[in-house]
């Protein structure tokens, strides 16, 4: 009986093949949708913290309340410190302080090999007893509180030293340190938060970077040094929270930057954007609601086309309820056609996410291999959606076809008017079209921002620029920039730390003139020489440009810096005195106008601008693009001359500023898909009413030729119907999006305004793509031969 069942089920679908390529193709690329968005929250939710006990292990974090509140993922470096030895709430405290892109050099009798390292790790030895970091072998015991000790993962190990045992071998770091590899960790996961290949003892850290490693240093915060803690079982980490304001109370009483030392759920790290996790929690369940609408949209797109073609299969029905078929067999007989279909759309599904996936991996970073596609959780995903879309989509369609009277069906006189009023269909064509025009919404205002980020002026020229890592802050730094001045199509070179807009901010706190106080507010602190304000077209607007000088003497500031003093005139502040960070101090001697200092998210901060050739870090080079290949072979030539030991790496302003916006990138390129996705399947919702419009009119269209009606005729009467669902969705969608898409934008602090233009446009566009739809079939419609529709009434 099964087999008949199966028989019938392909005869059906193969009687049915542009219906059944239809739901098919538009399952698919739904299905193809959600697994991709299944792929992305499980990569997300699925970060290995390396331990289970996480409940218990905190990350210290820091609010700072100054003129505003800002949140950083790290304490004072002194804080893991004072915290193991004042109390008794932890099993362990460990600091961990890191330091990116360094050289690592391999030598022997023959000679020198250098490497880069994305990241390397000073770490206290209670880290490895807080987070369980699996050893090579698991019988091991590591001790790594000697100075000039490290563990490698097993990579780092293979990259560094090949198949020799590297126990015992010995590597340096910058070319300053030598460490003895002492145990080796087996390869991280793909899915974690810390990718860091080398940890090295906390010991060195002194002799690599004193102020790290002091334990008087309580004045200032980097992201460098972070401090995790285990806290005893039954300690609540609100009674830890309540004993931190000591700390405040005894190291930085007077200070205008007051700290708020707050513990921060390991499991927590990955989602808070506010102190730098990688996504937002919210970000990824609307990505799983987009997903689900997809799929929804597909299972309306196929009870649309279901019973469009109901009428065409009454005789069927009839014929087989004569010969003793009942409800429930004919019920079951549909749902096994819906799930032949919807078991083929997943295939395609698969092979979809299959060929898509090199580039959902990259553009969206997510570090995934292959097998993801064939785990546990993926498979028991696929088969909950293959049943769930199979009994949602087939259900509906299947008690229409099941309750045929055999009478009526076989005289073919079933009827399925369309009816006035809002029935079941019409409400499937608005959730259809709603879900579109939000989408298209969300991707024009989307669209509308990154091209007012990418043409706004940032207030400096980030065009043709190179950043180029300095190798030392010496006397080969000066030398090589008259080199690089050399060049003839090197225009303007600068030393500096960063470009007026980069993700590294040195904030500090600010004096003015002689008050006893520091100011409410921090300042970004830009150290460049005195060629940085022409290098990048800075606007000079008040006073003069800075002298040249290794040290810091007089200052530029912005026009940020005097709203926040209350100064009304930029004449006023020229010549007064003030002191960044407590340590450098000057006289005010040019006012710059102001310049996006970070991304469009944040905005325009307090900037002084000093030179301070310690703290340069780059070679900012401005350049003539005709003979870019030349330019960049002598610049690489020139730096691996002065700087052998070292690696030359260099980098385009313009698409450091791009990475900025990586995320809403990858998002954009999400919403252009999803859309394009949804508006198919809206179309092919629409093909399959109007085809079923069409059947039930046929006779009223019959008529209307007989009596002249021209084809223009014919399209109103299919036409006026949609178009009114059309707009109805409209006034749906438009508050939810508009909704949505204002919570986006608030993330920025210069942004679009959400206007009327924006929805107008998403209406007329998808009135346009409605239109196009019902006008294929409305015109086969009204090229019918008049006689043939009324000879079949």
């Amino acid at each position: 009986m099964i087999k008949n069942y199966f028989k019938i089920a392909f005869r059906n679908i193969k009687n049915n093949k542009s219906y059944s390529f239809i739901n098919v193709l538009g399952l698919g690329l739904s299905l193809a949708c959600g697994i991709s968005i299944f792929s992305i929250i499980s990569y997300h939710f699925s970060f290995d913290n390396f331990h289970s006990d996480s409940d218990r292990i905190y990350r210290f974090v820091t609010e700072q309340h100054r003129d505003q509140i800002s949140y950083r993922s790290s304490v004072p470096n002194p804080f893991g410190k004072a915290f193991r030895e004042d109390y008794a709430f932890s099993e362990h405290v460990a600091r961990i302080c890191t330091f990116q892109d360094q050289v690592i050099s391999i030598s022997n009798e023959e000679r020198t090999t250098k490497f880069k390292e994305n990241e390397i790790a000073f770490v206290e030895e209670e880290f490895f007893e807080i987070f369980n970091y699996p050893l090579l072998n698991e019988y091991e015991k590591v001790n790594i509180s000697s100075p000039n000790t490290a563990i490698l993962t097993e990579n780092a190990a293979k990259k560094y030293f090949g198949d020799e045992n590297p126990i015992n071998k010995v590597f340096s770091v910058d070319n300053r340190l030598d460490f003895k590899v002492v145990g080796v960790l087996q390869n991280l996961p793909e899915n974690t938060e810390r990718t860091t290949q080398i940890f090295l003892s906390y010991n060195s850290l002194r002799e690599y970077n004193p102020w790290f490693a002091s334990d008087d240093s309580w004045g200032g915060i980097s992201s460098n040094m972070q401090c995790f803690v285990k806290l005893n079982p039954g300690v609540k980490p609100e009674k830890v929270e309540e004993v931190l304001p000591l700390y405040v109370q005894k190291f930085r009483p007077n200070s205008s930057n007051v700290h708020h030392y707050k513990l921060q759920p390991l499991n927590d790290i990955h989602f808070s954007k506010l102190y730098g996790g990688t996504i937002e929690e919210r970000t990824i369940w609307i990505l799983a609601i987009i997903g689900l609408f997809l799929i929804i949209t597909a299972c309306v797109n196929f009870i649309n086309l279901a019973t469009a073609q109901a009428s065409e299969r009454s005789k069927e029905v009839g014929v087989r309820k004569v010969l003793g078929s009942n409800q429930k067999q004919l019920f079951w007989q549909f749902i096994l056609e819906t799930a032949v279909l919807t078991i083929t759309a997943t295939i395609l599904a698969l092979l979809v996410y299959k060929l898509a996936f090199p580039f959902i991996n990259s553009e969206l970073s997510l570090g995934l291999n292959e097998m993801e596609l064939f785990s546990w959780d993926m498979m028991l995903f696929v088969v909950a959606v293959v049943v769930a879309v199979t009994f949602l989509a087939g259900t509906y369609p299947g008690l229409i076809l099941a309750g045929f009277k055999p009478v009526e069906a076989l005289k073919s006189s079933m009827t399925f008017q369309f009816g006035k009023g809002l029935n079941l269909r019409r409400a499937l064509i608005i959730t259809q079209f709603t879900i579109s025009q939000a989408l298209i919404i969300g991707l024009i205002i989307v669209l509308y921002q990154m091209k007012y980020i990418k043409e706004s002026d940032l207030g400096f020229d980030k065009e043709a620029v190179i950043m180029i890592p300095v190798g030392s802050n010496d006397q080969k730094m000066r030398s090589l920039k008259t080199r690089f001045s050399a060049i003839p199509s090197v225009d303007k070179i600068s030393l500096c730390y960063t470009a007026p807009a980069s993700p590294s901010f040195w904030n500090t706190s600010l004096t003015f003139e002689s008050r006893l106080e520091e100011e409410a507010f921090p300042v970004n602190f830009k150290g460049g020489d005195n060629d940085y304000l022409s290098t990048f077209n800075l606007n000079l607007i008040a006073g003069r440009n800075l002298q040249q000088s290794d040290t810091v003497k007089e200052f530029l500031v912005n026009e940020t810096l005097l709203k926040k003093l209350n100064i009304e005139s930029k004449e006023d502040i020229i010549g007064k005195n003030i002191s960044a960070g407590g340590v450098f101090e000057g006289k005010v001697v040019g006012v710059v106008q102001d310049f996006h200092d970070g991304s469009f998210h944040e905005a325009i901060n307090a900037v002084v601008i000093s030179t301070n050739a310690e703290r340069y870090s780059n070679y900012a080079v401005k350049i003539n693009l005709a003979d870019l290949k030349n330019t960049l072979a002598d610049l690489n030539r020139l730096w691996s001359e002065t700087y052998p030991e070292q690696i030359y790496e260099y980098a385009f302003l313009d698409e450091q500023i791009e990475d900025l916006y990586a995320s809403e990138e990858s998002m954009l390129k999400l919403i252009q898909l999803f859309s394009f996705i949804a508006i198919f399947l809206g179309c092919m919702g629409l093909y399959g009413m109007v085809s079923f419009m069409a059947k039930q009119k046929t006779k009223e269209i019959g008529i209307s030729k007989v009596l002249g009606g021209s084809v223009f005729q014919m399209f109103g009467i299919f036409g006026k119907e949609f178009m009114s669902l059309v707009v109805i969705a409209f006034f749906i969608a438009a508050p939810i999006s508009w909704w949505m898409m204002n919570n986006w934008l608030e993330n920025f602090q210069y942004r679009i305004a959400i206007n009327i233009w924006i929805f107008i446009i998403a209406l007329l566009s998808t009135i346009l793509i409605a239109l196009t739809t019902v006008g294929y079939q409305s015109v086969k419609a009204a090229l019918m031969n008049p006689v043939d529709s009324l000879k079949r009434e």
